[in-house]
Parts: C-alpha cells; sequence; structure tokens
C-alpha cells in the first residue's frame, strides 16, 4: 500500500473529483521527483476507467510502460491511421475519422503491436460510457495533434472534428519546466495546471543532483559554476577529443548505461566523432561497427523498435539491392541489443553517412524509401530483399552523445552535462539545462567548452 504525502493526496483527489465529474481535459504537473507517476497509477487503480496509455514519442511511450507494467502508445497513433512523407521529408498525419475512437470499442488498433492498444482493456470498453487517455511527458505535446484529438477552430478559422469520442477523457501528465515542443505550441498549460506538484520526494530529498535541478526550475537560472559549487558540483573544460576518451573509458567500465548530453546538433557530432575514434572503430563510410551504440531515429512497430531507443550492435553486416534497370540500394542490416529485446533492423547507406546537423542527418529520406519499394516491386531476387529491407527500415545514428531535446522521456543513472551559452533558446535558456539534469538519477560531470 503506497502511502500518499498530503501534497500528492490532495493532487490525487482532485484529479479524480474532476475526472468522475466529466472534464473532458485534466492536467497534473510536476517537476521532476515530486510523484507524478505515483499519482498517475493511483489514478489507474481508483478511477474505475478502462484506458490507454500514450506519451508522445516511442521511447516515451516505452519508458511509460516500464514505469506502470501497463501496454502504452505513441499518441501520433490514438490520433492518427498512417502518414505520407513529402519530398523534404516532413510528414503529413492522415487523422482518424471524426469521433471513431471511442468507449465502445470502436478503437482500431493493430493488436500484434507491442506498444498497441491492450485486448483486455478493449474488452472493458464495450458497453461503458466512457474511457480514459493518460498523456505522460504532457510538456512535448503540441497544439496540433490535440486539436485533432478533440477538436477545434485552426489558424484558418476552419472548425476540425474530434477524432476523440465524447466518451474519451483525457488526463494530461507533465513537467512544467521541461522544454516545450520543437516547432510547435505548446498544446497544455502546465504552468496553470488544475493539479499541480512542488514538493520533491525521489532520492530521499538529499540529492545534490535534484537540489541543484530544483534551483534552476525555482529561480528561473542558466546554469553556471557558481550554482554547481554550492550543491559540491564542479565544471571542467573540455574539448570535444578528450571527451571523447572520456566515453571510451566510461563505456568499457559501466557499459551502455551512460550518456553524453548536449545541447546542439554540432556538439553532438563533434563528440561522437571523437568517441568513435577513441574507440577505434572504422570510419562511418564502413558502416556501424560490432559493439557501437546507436539510437534509432524512427518508430517501426514491426520489429517493433522505437525512435529514441538506444541500444548496442550485436552484428552488422552490409546489403546491396538493385533492380533490372540497374538503380542500386545499399546499406547495413544490424542485430541491436535493446535492452530488454533484441531486434533485427536495417538502415541505408545514405542515412547512416549522413553528417550534416541541418536538415533530416539519420532518418532515411523518402527518395531512399522510394527507391527500395521500386527495387521491391520490381521482382526477382533483388526484389525480395528489398521487401525485406523494407520492412526492417530505420533511420540510426552513433549514440556516445545525443541532444537535450532527443533524451526527454530517457532517464540515465549517470553521465556528462555539457554546459553551453544557449543565447538561441532566449527565455527557454534555464528549461534547457534544467531537463538536462534531470535526465540523470544518480550523479553527472559537466563539462564546458565543447566546440564543434
Amino acid at each position: 500500500m503506497i502511502t500518499l504525502s498530503p501534497d500528492q493526496s490532495g493532487a490525487l483527489d482532485h484529479v479524480l473529483s474532476l475526472l468522475h465529474g466529466g472534464a473532458r481535459v485534466v492536467t497534473l504537473a510536476g517537476a521532476a521527483g515530486t510523484g507524478k507517476t505515483t499519482i498517475m497509477r493511483e489514478v489507474l487503480d481508483r478511477s474505475g476507467f478502462p484506458f490507454v496509455l500514450a506519451a508522445p514519442t516511442g521511447k516515451a511511450a516505452l519508458r511509460l510502460e516500464e514505469l506502470t507494467g501497463q501496454p502504452a502508445m505513441t499518441l501520433h497513433r490514438v490520433a492518427y491511421a498512417g502518414a505520407r512523407e513529402l519530398d523534404d521529408g516532413s510528414l503529413v498525419f492522415h487523422r482518424r475519422e471524426a469521433g471513431s475512437v471511442t468507449p465502445w470499442g470502436a478503437i482500431d488498433f493493430d493488436r500484434t503491436n507491442r506498444h498497441e492498444y491492450n485486448d483486455q482493456a478493449a474488452k472493458l470498453l464495450r458497453g461503458l460510457d466512457r474511457a480514459l487517455l493518460i498523456i505522460d511527458e504532457a510538456s512535448m505535446v503540441g497544439t496540433r495533434i490535440m486539436m485533432d484529438l478533440i477538436g477545434g477552430v485552426d489558424v484558418d478559422g476552419r472548425q476540425v472534428q474530434a477524432v476523440l469520442g465524447e466518451g474519451i477523457q483525457i488526463l494530461a501528465v507533465g513537467d512544467h519546466c521541461q522544454l516545450p515542443p520543437v516547432k510547435a505550441e505548446p498544446a497544455f498549460d502546465l504552468e496553470g495546471a488544475d493539479a499541480r506538484l512542488d514538493r520533491v520526494h525521489r532520492q530521499a530529498e538529499g540529492s545534490p543532483l535534484l537540489a541543484l535541478a530544483t534551483e534552476l526550475r525555482t529561480d528561473r537560472a542558466v546554469l553556471d559554476r557558481h550554482h554547481l559549487a554550492r550543491y559540491g558540483f564542479r565544471a571542467r573544460r573540455s574539448s570535444a577529443t578528450e571527451l571523447g576518451h572520456r566515453i571510451a573509458v566510461q563505456l568499457d567500465m559501466v557499459g551502455s548505461d551512460f550518456v553524453v548530453l548536449v545541447s546542439t546538433n554540432r556538439q553532438r557530432l563533434a563528440v561522437n566523432r571523437a568517441a568513435r575514434a577513441a574507440l577505434l572503430l572504422p570510419p562511418m563510410s564502413e558502416g556501424p561497427a560490432c559493439g557501437e551504440r546507436v539510437i534509432l531515429l524512427d518508430n517501426n512497430y514491426g520489429i517493433p523498435c522505437a525512435n529514441g531507443e538506444i541500444g548496442t550492435v550485436l552484428e552488422a553486416r552490409p546489403w546491396t539491392v538493385q533492380d533490372w534497370l540497374g538503380e542500386a540500394a545499399c546499406g547495413w542490416t544490424m542485430t541491436v541489443d535493446l535492452g530488454d529485446r533484441v531486434a533485427q533492423v536495417s538502415t541505408t547507406a545514405d542515412a547512416w553517412t549522413r553528417t550534416q546537423p541541418a536538415g533530416k542527418g539519420g532518418r532515411v529520406l523518402k527518395s531512399e524509401r522510394d527507391r527500395l519499394k521500386r527495387i521491391d516491386y520490381s521482382g526477382g531476387l533483388h526484389g525480395v530483399e528489398a521487401g525485406r529491407v523494407r520492412g526492417q527500415l530505420v533511420g540510426c545514428a552513433p549514440a556516445y552523445a545525443i541532444t537535450v531535446h532527443k533524451s526527454q522521456g530517457s532517464e540515465w543513472p549517470s553521465g556528462v552535462f555539457v554546459m553551453s551559452r544557449n543565447d538561441w533558446l532566449g527565455d527557454q535558456a534555464w528549461m534547457l539545462d534544467y531537463t538536462g539534469v534531470t535526465r540523470f538519477r544518480e550523479t553527472c560531470d559537466f563539462v564546458y567548452g565543447v566546440n564543434a
């Protein structure tokens, strides 16, 4: 039996009261360590509603499964029935029919998908007049997808019909101090949430790292060496090359459960290049190496794998296919240890070796997918192989360093945080520092001066 603190008990009672009162959208906000997950579990146990768990990204959905012990999916799988990729690499999502997601069992999801809706809950839905959609990491959700879910008036003044039927209520849970969604307005006002948790409980309230994060949050402060000194930390200057050697040593000591968080893609690329050199890995042009740590950049529900998952390459072998006109595609197929499972994934040579920080670096572009499709449809042995590759296809990149934006929804026991001047973020610069610090559960080393 979980014993809730007075503030947690009050937040839980208020959330349940609003849900039982029929509120369409209820928001619960809380900083790192205040007990948001605890309240979420209690809502699942006490509300009496059948429920669906969702998160903005595949990695966050997997994390939600770990925390609750219940199946979870991406929010896009709730709202959309697929997507079309444009030539510039952007995605156009196909909305589900208005009102098609209802509490009467009309949610049409692929039951074979481990990230999808669970059959038991689907049976519970039939004949009931309400169900609950719980959205974790709600700070990352933009207004567009929420409008598609619950309806509203778009920027052109047109009425958007809701995908969710009237019987679906939403509980949005998130950290009001984390970074907002990229290139989108936040869907929820978590600063003014219906219920908010402010008292830190995690790590016995005595963690210097969590105390540092709390100061950044309460003072809206940008991280500097004075903040670090107050909690027993210090920052030291480090080049990308020095940090690459540090990564090689740490990975040898603690394995894959270690990461370097950076602010920009330029820093990410520089540190990853240095780490690969220190680990004596072959050039990028020769493909992923056995033992290499990679981050997956696409959701693939057939494998299954999620955008943002990090794993270790156990085996990599090249593939090349071509059609009868000589059009060819090539890349690598990898066996990747993702921690709780081993997955077989493929990527293209263009995606793996693309190193420019701008654009869609690391993602498999539409032109590459179309080339494989044409080879697949041409038939013959090459077509069979192209079809197999297409079924395993994901973008991936080295993952010794990742950006703070990409780290949202993940946690590590320890790692390195690269301090930077983030003037380009304006008033949100403190949010990047807070988000980065709260990705680590136990300890973190701080460095500065890492330039591309």
